[in-house]
């Protein structure tokens, strides 16, 4: 190892801080006996860099293989604050770019400051930094521009209101496992901080992949009324660029009147027209011609009607196996208490598998609005929640955001599977945007997917139209969810709240002891046909060789569905030509079927029509009649996947 100064134990007074070095190993004889604190000489008029922390190393330089080992760095209510000329923080490491510094140890260190808007450690452009077995109180862990920091096995007490225990702007590729966050003193004032686990932005470029597992809060939130309390948060940043492609290829897009220089470290995110929802890291620009370069390559390219927003974007998140414990008021006081808060510019997250309890919202997932360059969204793109288990929330599932002030997609994609939740005092999934006096209608909140959750002892199971501002969000899927209502909740009782041009598509869900199943703007009966497109093959005419196929009819809408069929060949018969589907829970099953008789060796196409009302379903029929060196058992047939759902 590295040459070693050796703190003996004992209590350290300085008054002035330390410069780290390269290649030194800075060691106590453990956190609980060697000390080192902040003297009364920090707090001196004359500002200087030494002054401002114990441990310090800004400018030009470089801090290479620097290990902090058992000690316990103390403030000792003499740092200076935001309030003070200058910042304070026990360790501060600065490093200008573009020389970052690395492999950075802290392991069984005690950090304590309990002087209000002073901060632990504030570490910038540094990478491979290792955090282990460390204690925080009262100030935040700050990471800025890091690449590869690890995380693992540390406590961080909040105290002094402070914001959150750790900070994050533009890192890529870390992790915060095995850890345990709470307040300092929970009876005291001074004593506690404001819930925030990790609260992060990507406000100086993109950032990507970061872990986030097997952590537990415990009783972690704001006060009452404040807004506070996401546990995880992660906000939107600045838009650089809203713009229609002029031209693009499988890697680059071209712009009018884009200055490049704003795309260093961003994502463009396609949010209107063609390859909606696509993000990629933005790989390389060319000022004279406005193009930028993306990767990887887009799945589908764009072209003049794709509007490219160009901004920071956080990417790939895991949180997986975390218990977020919040306040025992959740119910009865207004706070932003969340387990995880994804607020704009976030996309391809997964959270799974996770433990929620006593939070205001179980999670909350939304758009945000920007007002640089013009007023534009940070939208939220396929992102995944999944086998969470959420107890004693006031909302489950809040969902949307955003502002309808351009015409900016805010969500698409968003998947919501086999998660629990029970005893949600209020509403178990609301889907909003805030709406202005003009909104534009193509700014909503489109194809969401709920399946296979369950909801207990909830007043409203889902509000898709809490403002009746008309379907800004549409297109919600819900498939197979269980929504019970407790029996001590009010007259205003419901399963699931509609708004007009909603289009939502509802199957095989139960909602139990609701007052009212359906309510708002119904829809009526919808016309579902899952698989449109068979492929069927046989023999020449022989006792054995006609075939035949099952379609399934549903109704994804909120009245009876009475439907006719017809075929337009002689050769496809159907074994029935009307039905009814009553409700989501039933379907009808028309058999179609295909006989060679008459018919030579060949292929035919057929068209089977579902009709009610004004809509329509068509299924496709390919049947083959053909004889084989070895003719089969039994007849062959090919079923498609299901065809996209079309709007009404």
């Amino acid at each position: 190892m590295h040459p070693t100064l050796h703190f003996p134990a004992g209590t350290y007074s300085l008054s002035r801080g330390l410069e780290l070095d390269h290649d030194i190993r800075y060691l106590g004889d453990g956190r609980d006996a060697t000390i080192l604190q902040c003297n009364s000489n920090f707090l001196a008029p004359a500002q200087s860099a030494e002054k401002l922390a114990l441990f310090i190393a800004q400018g030009p330089g470089r801090v290479l293989n620097t290990e902090i080992r058992g000690l316990m760095l103390d403030a000792n209510q003499n740092m200076h604050n935001r309030s003070t000329n200058g910042y304070g923080a026990l360790v501060m490491c600065n490093w200008d770019q573009p020389s970052p510094s690395s492999n950075l140890r802290f392991i069984d260190v005690r950090l304590k400051t309990l002087v209000p808007n002073s901060g632990c450690v504030s570490l910038q452009n540094a990478r491979y930094v290792t955090v282990a077995g460390c204690e925080f109180i009262g100030g935040e862990l700050f990471l800025a521009r890091t690449d590869r920091t690890s995380i693992t096995r540390s406590a961080f007490f909040g105290a002094n209101h402070q914001e959150r225990s750790i900070g994050e702007l533009q890192n890529n590729n870390f992790s915060i496992t095995d850890s345990h966050f709470e307040d300092y003193d929970i009876s005291s004032a001074v004593g506690r901080g404001q819930g925030r686990l990790l609260g992060g932005s990507a406000h100086f470029g993109a950032q990507y992949n970061a872990y986030i597992g097997n952590n537990t809060t415990l009783a972690l939130g704001p006060n009452p009324g404040d807004n506070g309390g996401e546990q995880v948060l992660c906000e939107g940043a600045e838009i650089y660029h809203a713009g229609f492609a002029v031209s693009a290829t499988a890697t680059s897009v071209t712009f009018s009147g884009l200055d490049p220089a704003l795309c260093k470290d961003q994502t463009a995110v396609i949010c209107v027209g063609k390859g909606l929802g696509q993000f990629r890291k933005i790989a390389g620009y060319d000022k004279s011609s406005h193009r930028i370069v993306v990767s990887p390559a887009w799945n589908v390219i764009p072209d003049a009607t794709s509007k490219i927003l160009i901004e920071g974007g956080t990417c790939r998140w895991l949180l997986y196996n975390n218990h977020f414990d919040g306040k025992d008021f959740y119910a009865t006081a207004y706070t932003a208490m969340a387990a995880i808060e994804l607020f704009g510019g976030c996309y391809d997250w997964i959270v799974a598998g996770n433990r929620i309890t006593q939070m205001r919202q179980g999670w909350y997932d939304g758009a945000v609005e920007q007002s640089s360059p013009g007023t534009e969204n940070n939208p939220i793109y396929f992102n995944y929640f999944a086998n969470n288990v959420v107890q004693s929330c006031y909302y489950g599932i809040q969902h949307g955001g955003g502002r309808l002030v351009s015409d900016t997609v805010v969500s698409v994609g968003n998947l919501f599977r086999n998660n629990k939740f029970v005893d949600v005092a209020s509403m178990g999934i609301n889907l909003w945007v805030t709406v202005p006096d003009l909104p534009s209608p193509a700014a909503v909140s489109d194809m969401v997917v709920f399946e296979h959750n369950s909801f207990t002892n909830v007043n409203i199971g889902a509000n898709l139209d809490p403002y009746d501002a008309g379907g800004y969000s549409r297109n919600a899927i819900f498939y197979e969810n269980q929504f019970t209502a407790g029996t001590q909740f009010a007259s205003n009782s419901y399963g699931v709240k509609i708004g007009a041009n909603s289009n939502p598509a509802f199957h095989n869900n139960t909602w139990n002891d609701f007052l009212v199943t359906y309510a708002g703007t119904l829809p009526g009966a919808i016309l579902e046909v899952p698989f449109r497109t068979f492929t069927l093959q046989t023999l020449p005419a022989t006792p054995a060789a006609a075939v035949a196929v099952k379609a399934s009819i549903l109704n994804s809408g909120t009245a009876a569905l009475d439907w006719t069929a017809t075929s337009d060949s002689p050769w496809l018969t159907l074994s029935a030509s009307r039905g009814t589907v009553p409700d989501e829970l039933t379907n009808s099953s028309l058999t179609l079927s295909c006989s060679p008789t008459g018919l030579p060796i060949g292929t035919y196409a057929g068209t089977v029509s579902i009709l009610f009302g004004t809509q329509i379903k068509k299924i496709v029929v390919s049947f083959t009649v053909a004889w084989e060196v070895a003719p089969p058992t039994e007849a062959k047939i090919r079923i498609s996947e299901p065809a996209p759902r079309e709007s009404q």
